[in-house]
């Protein structure tokens, strides 16, 4: 202790002192506690003493023996008065000893602030002894006091540092002794070790109460280590390494490496505690006590273990390897003599012994593959499995093959015939040589005959590399004479009266000439008529003859006939003129369209006419050739007359069709198109047109007419819509109306409820639209209501027992759709009972007329007294649906009440007083979002008198709905994934609205502008100049500046002094203008607490610290889900309107806690985490967008007016954003929040939150002036190009990644991303449009363009509505044509976007609150 600390400490010493000194003058003396006897009473511990001393310590003492600790040799140390020894230097220190931040090696036996100056007390003493035999060095701190002379808890501990140098040189072990530790310091005792780097800590050390002796677990009397004796800790120090108390271990000599199969061996290894160490096996072996036994070959590790006991603790495992090879097999080859055949002629190869689990692998002359021709291989034979291996050598012979002949016997040959193939062959399939002797040669495998006789054939193999020679084989055969081949020419003549001789051709040419006969005669014939001819040859190498009919035939005649002229039908009669050759007379025939009549033609008909020409012949002539000669006859043209009805209406009467030819011919009519024609009826079918055909296809004497076509368009009918089963009793299916026609059975009719076309099962009142869509009919649809009633009010019995339910008091019973369903039931905070289950979550409790909540009984039953009503809330049911609560055993309907838009009841019910006391069952009933009728039970005990247990009283607004608790979602589980899904087709209508409301945001918050924070009038009470519209997103908004003489009230206050803030009054002003740059919006929000920091100075801070915790405690209370309670969502959008940094904070805390539990299971609950944080830090910027939060005091009438405008317009509008915002988190989490239905109420706060902070920027900028010049920048740099396109980019994902929870990805959502990012881009280059001041005056600005983009978007969502009835197109479609104002009114405003603004005047006032009330009605739906 210092001598500053002693000074403090004065007065206090010296009445220790003085009490101490009445004890020891009455003989009085503390009391010392009986020990383990650890201590070791060695007259050498007390050989020298470093007094009665506080903090004192000794010089370096020899120890006697070299100490190697942590590397470092040291032979002496220093002995400090406070529990400890050190090495190199002494050390003082008395409290706070952090051994490893210490630096130095040290060693704490028992470290606190030790004071020997007390009489009852005995000075630290050391010396050097023997211990064990061993040289050693003790130190005593027995008896010792604390700090300042307390001797009225005594400890007594010891260190002995014992030469352990026959294990090493430097060796030694720390043994600390403890009989006594009475004492600790508020931090508890320090006991352990450090090397200035290593540090062994001794478990409880710096724990208070964890090592005295009044701790009978863990305090260090009560335990030991490494020495078996309570009290005694040993630290073996080898190699410079301490080892904590009991330590030890393991010599394992490594064995070689062994043969496979090889017999088992033993191994040894020892814990240098002498403990028995066991042996593991992995990979190539197995280890049994201490054998090791080879189960394969490879790597073998052994790994000894020695666990430990009482007194050691377990060694550190040695792993030892070693290597196990292969055993040798002997391999034998066989089949090394082999003859060729033409196949690979393999060795087969065996091993002795055979493992059975190898491979044999045989190479020949180097090569895997058998050899096939003959020869000598070197033959190798390798065999390897996963334990053996071997090899063999040999020589593989394979000797040449025999071989024979086939040759098949030839047959007898003639002189002439062919060339002969010879087709001898050898079975080697060697080529064969042939030989021939006779009449006969061959060459090339062809056998040709040179003349007649007798030939031979011998054909020969004589072998090769892989055959010998084949024995050789002679085929003989007869040739005999060749046959001629005689043709005959001129056997068919004419008679002429010459003789008619026939002329003869023999072949092959050489064999000689051929002698012909005549019917005998070798005189050729004369006269006409038949002859049989004889042609002979018979030569010395070819014979051969032929016979044939010789035939004269009489002359021939020829007819010479002109062609016909060309003919119609109708044509007169034309003669006829022909001549034969011979000068015989020539007759005429006709036939086809035409007749001969007296050597004339005549055209009875259109078609082909032939006439033929004929002479008949005589005795000297043959009969000429009839001649033909043909004309086609041309048809006469027609025409068609065709007369057709001009109108045709489906449903109507047929009309007549007549068509007539001016040939007399009858005429065919055919129908296509919409109509159908019977017996010159023709009658409507489908609407469009009827085309009428009249067709004349003619005859042998008219040509086709010309089709005759008539067009009669065909009107559709007019139906009749019928619309009937309107009402309905709903029981959890569709119920659909039925739609019928008149006529019957039209197809085509469809009916929509409440827009969709899924027939609806929940109960409610839903618009029903019947229309028909048939080509052929037209009808008006029909418009009605389809009303579907629940049931009458009847309690649910239980699907087991068919009987109602029982559960008892604390017990429940859930159903859905009379099937059980699964509820869990837990005591709520503050008194009833929650019930959770698939989709709904209630709350039943007692409670009271003062608003207090009956506790649960002793035995946690739900007990109701007379005196309180029965308060149920319950979630989970079709939003505006009856549910009925009943209690009973005899039923009693207490009351019916009507859900909310989103499913969710509340009622506070009376009990009966009919009911008697005793147990009953409360049963809630009502129907699902999809029809399903849901009942929840639960028990309860009805007493008549209260119960005795206080009442609680619950909180503020929880009288109106108890709190359910929701249930801790399941780790890495969707906390959305229990709540109901949200369809936005199924709420088209509310997504449509929240459409309008985000482009309405977005076109009065993305306007061009300059970045100016405080810019505006510069003078007090002067009116607004040339002006821009601020916007978030550039990081501007509107505050108009005041420069005041001198100092305001609150610059003088006290207020922004009480905690030091220059610090952040630098920052402030320093940190946005550094920030703009790179993130202006961050600047922005930087900058929005400015008139806090005005009035708190360092006080500010309390702000986002607030943020940060509630952020924390909303992540905590939602058990790590993104969906935040309505309280502590309220709460934090108050806490962000008032300060963005606050909000900021807030939000990046409560994300952090929700990634880290595991609260963003999808992309819908990352959405909803970022929709609700944004909502903590935005709307005060927004807000402030639209209206000023602080502006000149007001002067006059027109200021004071203006000023209230601020107020109202600027809450109005944040409020309403906060309510839009909820309701669109529905969207983005993609399921039915219950924080939806505390829209309202968060809204009307943060509407007043508002209103409030302006007034609180008021009364900053009119009493404290000068600090707002000190902590807010006037103007904020601009951010570069390069920066707000990258700002564009990521707010375009941003802006892709909230919208597909609403629409998906249609070709919609990338045109609106378009339409979004355009303007925003276009306002980067804004200077490079021209600026019309004229336009900007005429703009509207402000409140007045919100309303104007709020009834732009309001009319278009009604134009929607009508043009679309599928809620799902309205949807998709909508968000194209809801994005178009806004586009334009961008690219306007770029034209436009600075100017002289008009000056304030008391009409423009009265029509801008006008402007004003549109807007609010706009806002609450009035023209929707």
């Amino acid at each position: 202790m210092t001598f500053r600390g002693r000074r403090a400490f004065r007065f206090l010493a010296l009445l220790i002192l003085a009490t101490q000194a009445a004890f020891l003058g009455l003989g009085v003396r503390p009391a010392a506690a009986a020990g383990p006897d650890a201590v070791v009473t060695d007259a050498g511990c007390t050989t020298n003493s470093l007094g009665r001393s506080d903090d004192g310590s000794s010089g370096q003492v020899p120890l006697g023996f070299p100490v190697n600790f942590f590397g470092t040799t040291y032979s002496g140390m220093f002995v400090n008065n406070n529990g400890d020894v050190t090495f190199g230097s002494a050390y003082s220190g008395f409290s706070g000893l952090n051994l490893a931040a210490f630096g130095n090696p040290i060693v704490a036996v028992a470290f606190f602030d030790v004071d020997t100056r007390a009489p009852a007390t005995t000075p630290v003493s050391h010396g050097p002894i023997t211990y064990a035999g061993r040289p050693a060095y003790c130190v005593n701190w027995v008896n010792v006091g604390y700090f300042s002379n307390g001797a009225d808890r005594l400890n007594s501990s010891q260190l002995i540092l014992v030469d352990r140098s026959e294990t090493g040189a430097g060796n030694f072990d720390l043994v600390m002794n403890y009989d006594r530790l009475a004492y600790e310091p508020a931090g508890g005792l320090t006991v352990g070790y450090s090397s200035g780097t290593a540090t062994y800590v001794h478990p409880g050390s710096g724990v208070p109460g964890a090592l005295v002796d009044a701790n009978t677990t863990t305090g260090l009397i009560r335990n030991s280590g490494g020495s078996g004796h309570l009290g005694r800790y040993v630290y073996q120090v080898r190699g410079g390494q301490p080892t904590p108390p009991g330590g030890q271990s393991i010599d394992f000599p490594a064995p070689g490496d062994v043969t496979y199969g090889g017999a088992p061996f033993p191994v040894s290894p020892t814990a240098t505690s002498g403990l028995p160490v066991t042996l593991t096996a992995a990979g190539a072996c197995t280890v049994a006590a201490s054998t090791v036994t080879v189960t394969a070959v490879g790597t073998c590790t052994l790994t000894a273990n020695q666990p430990g006991d009482g007194t050691y603790t377990a060694a550190a495992p040695v792993t030892r390897t070693f290597q196990v090879t292969k055993a040798p097999v002997s391999v034998s080859l066989a089949g090394l003599a082999q003859t060729y055949d033409g196949t690979a002629r393999a060795v087969t190869a065996t091993t002795d012994p055979d493992p059975g689990n190898g491979v044999m692998a045989v190479t020949y002359d180097g090569s895997a593959l058998p050899p096939t021709a003959a020869g000598s291989y070197p033959v190798l034979g390798v065999y390897t499995s996963p334990t053996h291996d071997g090899t063999a050598a040999g020589t593989l012979v394979v000797a040449r093959a025999a071989q024979t002949i086939a040759f098949p016997s030839f047959s007898a040959r003639r002189y002439g015939d062919n060339a002969l193939r010879l087709e001898a062959s050898a079975d080697s399939g060697l080529p064969v040589r042939y030989d021939t002797t006779g009449p006969c040669t061959a060459s090339g495998g062809t056998l040709t005959v040179t003349g007649v006789g007798q030939c031979t054939v011998t054909a020969s193999q004589a072998g090769d590399a892989n055959h010998t020679a084949a024995t050789p084989v002679a085929r003989s055969f007869a040739i005999a004479k060749g046959a001629v081949t005689i043709s005959l020419d001129g056997l068919s003549q004419v008679y002429d009266q010459a003789s008619r001789p026939v002329t003869a051709t023999v072949e092959p040419a050489g064999a000689g000439a051929a002698s012909i006969t005549y019917d005998g005669s070798a005189t050729p014939p004369t006269a006409a008529g038949t002859y049989r001819v004889v042609a002979t040859v018979d030569g010395p190498r070819y014979q051969g003859s032929l016979t044939a009919t010789l035939t004269i035939a009489p002359a021939a005649q020829a007819i010479e006939f002109a062609d016909l002229a060309a003919a119609t039908f109708g044509d007169a009669p034309r003669a006829l003129t022909a001549r034969a050759s011979s000068g015989l007379p020539v007759t005429f025939t006709a036939t086809g369209s035409c007749e001969v009549r007296t050597a004339a033609v005549a055209y009875v008909r259109g078609g082909a006419c032939v006439v033929t020409a004929h002479q008949a012949g005589d005795a000297n002539r043959a009969a000429a050739t009839a001649v033909a000669r043909s004309v086609d006859v041309a048809r006469a043209v027609q025409s068609v007359t065709l007369t057709a009805p001009r109108r045709l209406t489906v449903g109507g009467a047929a009309d007549t069709v007549a068509a007539t030819s001016n040939a007399g011919l009858p005429v065919s009519l055919t129908a296509s198109g919409g109509c159908t024609l019977s017996a010159a009826l023709l009658a409507p079918q489908h609407a469009g047109t009827c085309t009428v055909t009249a067709a004349q296809p003619g005859d042998d004497s008219w040509l086709p007419a010309a089709a005759a076509t008539a067009t009669t368009p065909v009107s559709p009918g007019t139906a009749t819509l019928h619309v009937t089963g309107l009402a309905q009793v709903a029981d959890g299916a569709p119920h659909a109306a039925v739609a019928s026609t008149a006529p019957t059975g039209l197809t085509g009719v469809t009916v929509t409820y409440d827009g969709l076309t899924t027939a609806p099962s929940a109960a409610g009142t839903f618009r029903v639209v019947a229309a028909l869509d048939n080509p052929d009919w037209v009808a008006v649809p029909v418009v009605a209501r389809l009303s579907l009633t629940q049931p009458a009010a009847a309690p649910v019995t239980d699907p087991a027992t068919g009987a109602r339910p029982a559960p008892a008091p604390g017990a429940a019973l859930s159903t859905v759709g009379g099937r059980p369903a699964a509820v869990t039931l837990a005591p709520a905070a503050g008194g009833g009972v929650t019930l959770t289950g698939d989709g709904f979550t209630a709350a039943v409790a007692a409670i009271g007329a003062d608003s207090t909540r009956q506790p649960l009984d002793t035995d946690g039953r739900l007990v109701v007294d007379r005196a309180h009503q029965v308060s149920v809330s319950m979630t989970g049911f079709a939003p505006k649906t009856r549910t009925d609560v009943w209690l009973f055993s005899d039923p009693v309907l207490i009351g019916s009440e009507t859900t909310d838009e989103h499913g969710a009841v509340e009622a506070r019910l009376a009990v009966p007083a009919s009911l008697p006391t005793g147990q009953h069952a409360l049963q809630v009933n009502g129907v699902t979002a999809t029809g399903a009728q849901r009942s929840v039970s639960v028990g309860l005990l009805l007493v008549d008198e209260p119960a005795v247990t206080p009442a609680v009283t619950v909180p503020a607004g929880a009288d109106r709905r108890p709190a359910v608790a929701a249930p801790a979602p399941a780790v890495d589980a969707d906390p959305l994934a229990a709540l109901p899904e949200y369809i936005p087709a199924a709420h088209a209508d509310a997504v449509v609205t929240t459409t309008v409301a985000g482009f309405t945001l977005l076109a009065i918050t993305a306007g061009a502008g300059s970045v100016a924070v405080a810019g505006g009038t510069s003078s007090r009470g002067a009116s607004p100049t040339s002006r821009k519209a601020g916007k978030i997103v550039s990081g501007s908004a509107k505050h108009f500046k005041e420069q005041w003489e001198g100092t305001g009230r609150g610059d003088r206050s006290f207020t922004w002094r009480l905690l030091p803030g220059g610090w952040l009054d630098k920052r402030s002003l320093a940190l946005p203008q550094r920030i703009a740059p790179v993130s202006p919006l961050l600047a922005r929000i930087l900058t929005d607490g400015s008139y806090l920091r005005a009035m708190l100075g360092g006080a500010w801070w309390a702000m986002p610290a607030a943020g940060a915790v509630l952020g924390a405690v909303t992540a905590v209370r939602s058990h790590g889900s993104p969906l935040p309670s309505a309280g502590l969502m309220l709460a934090l959008v108050v806490l962000g309107i008032f300060d963005a940094v606050a909000g900021l904070a807030a939000a990046a805390t409560f994300a952090a806690i929700v990634a880290v539990s595991g609260g963003i299971g999808s992309t819908d609950s990352l959405r909803l985490l970022l929709g609700v944080c944004a909502l903590w830090f935005a709307i005060a910027l927004l807000a402030g967008v639209v209206r000023p939060f602080r502006r000149p005091t007001p002067r006059r009438g027109l200021d004071w007016w203006t000023r209230g405008a601020d107020v109202l317009i600027a809450s109005l509008m944040g409020g309403w954003a906060v309510q839009k915002s909820i309701g669109a988190l529905n969207g983005l989490a993609g399921h039915e929040l219950p924080l939806a239905g505390s829209a309202n109420r968060i809204a009307l706060a943060a509407l007043t939150a508002i209103a409030t902070r302006i007034v609180l920027e008021s009364v900053a900028g009119w009493a404290y002036p000068e600090r707002l010049r000190a902590v807010r920048p006037e103007k904020l740099p601009k951010s570069g190009k390069l920066q707000r396109l990258a700002a564009i980019g990521l707010r375009a994902v941003l802006f892709v990644f909230v919208t597909v929870a609403f629409l998906g990805t249609p070709w919609q959502l990338w045109v609106g991303t378009a339409l979004f990012i355009v303007p925003q881009v276009l306002s980067v280059y804004e200077d490079a449009f021209p600026n019309r001041p004229q336009l900007f005056r005429f703009l509207p600005k402000r409140i007045i363009k919100t309303v104007f983009m709020m009834l732009v978007g309001t009319l278009s969502g009604l134009a929607l509505a009508w043009l679309l009835d599928d809620p799902a197109a309205r949807v998709v479609n909508g968000f194209v044509l809801l994005s178009l104002p806004g586009l334009a009114f961008s690219l306007i405003e770029l034209f436009g976007r600075e100017g002289d603004e008009r000056e304030q005047s008391w009409p423009r006032e009265l029509a801008g609150g006008a402007v004003v009330a549109v807007g609010i009605a706009a806002a609450l739906g009035v023209f929707s």
